[in-house]
């Protein structure tokens, strides 16, 4: 119990270095989680509001930290305690680039630039399977229970 106690301290530490604006820190510890396959770890939810580090990066309008996230496995379906996953977010602030990153698949290439990256940072190669990647599910209702879509453009609109 106690070493997950400290595995869950660390990877609150990705929600910090997220909010801090800190990409050597948020690089790293995605890494250290795909080199571990630990892809749930990257799906930690805070306390407060249920938000995991994609929801965070997301609403900061970081994508290339999204992707990031997205290739190392997070999943893009955890809701938040309002019922929001990452795409909700994205849609609802009309963030496109970041919509387009969670919708497209995971390729190869990406997947071999993180791990060279574990390689490169000296972290250890994994030895199991990769993790899964996730398509956001896009059938989606949120909270007040307005689909997907009418979010899209409602904040289009704006």
């Amino acid at each position: 119990m106690r070493l997950l106690n400290n595995v869950i301290l660390i990877f609150r530490k990705l929600h910090l270095a997220i909010a801090k604006g800190d990409d050597i820190a948020v690089h790293y510890l995605i890494a250290v989680a795909h080199s571990c396959s630990s892809s749930h770890l990257l799906d930690i939810r805070d306390k407060q509001h249920g938000h995991t580090a994609l929801h965070l990066v997301v609403a900061a309008d970081r994508p290339s930290i999204v992707r990031l996230l997205i290739v190392a496995g997070a999943s893009p379906n955890v809701r938040s305690r309002r019922g929001r996953t990452p795409l909700l977010v994205a849609c609802a602030r009309g963030l496109l680039r970041c919509i387009s990153l969670l919708l497209r698949p995971v390729d190869d290439d990406e997947r071999a630039r993180l791990t060279k990256y574990c390689t490169d940072v000296r972290l250890p190669a994994s030895q199991l399977p990769l993790p899964p990647v996730y398509l956001p599910e896009t059938n989606l209702l949120d909270c007040e229970g307005k689909v997907l879509m009418f979010i899209c453009i409602t904040a289009a609109s704006k």
